[in-house]
């Protein structure tokens, strides 16, 4: 399976360094290969963007620690898509775009791989990490939540 990665992205902005890409899993044996997209994708650029391939499975662990909070069982984890990109907000006298990076990941039954990596230009605004639930995740959750014991006040005074 190849995804094309040169489409407008479920979050805007415009693409400067699109690649097709074949996923590759989330590993420690595959942080060389990780590293060598990073280094394609960034190019001579260090600042607001992700450079070291470590930090990936550490950004995955956190999807899996947010999938694990709204899901009942790991078995429902796959389907499940994340976006992630680099770089905090900055000041709004910052007026340059900059180059940051963006990653797509998607969860298997086997783990997570990273469906997009690429560089973007982006201005000022702050990116929070999404997560992406199925139809049948979102239903798992809703249920999860509402096994909760709780209660509903009408009135508060």
């Amino acid at each position: 399976m190849r995804i094309q990665t040169n489409h407008p992205g479920p979050f805007g902005a415009h693409h400067t360094r699109s690649h097709t890409m074949k996923p590759i899993k989330v590993s420690e044996a595959n942080l060389p290969k990780i590293q060598a997209l990073l280094d394609a994708a960034n190019g001579r650029a260090t600042e607001h963007v992700l450079t070291a391939a470590w930090a990936i499975p550490e950004i995955t662990m956190f999807f899996e620690s947010e999938l694990g909070k709204l899901l009942p069982n790991k078995k429902l984890f796959e389907g499940a898509r994340a976006a992630y990109r680099s770089g905090q907000a900055l000041p709004n006298a910052y007026k340059f775009s900059r180059l940051v990076t963006y990653i797509e990941f998607g969860r298997t039954a086997t783990g997570w791989y990273i469906t997009v990596l690429e560089a973007r230009h982006e201005y000022r605004q702050a990116f929070k990490p999404r997560l992406t639930l199925t139809a049948e995740q979102d239903a798992a959750a809703i249920a999860k939540f509402k096994s909760y014991s709780y209660n509903v006040v009408d009135n508060v005074k």
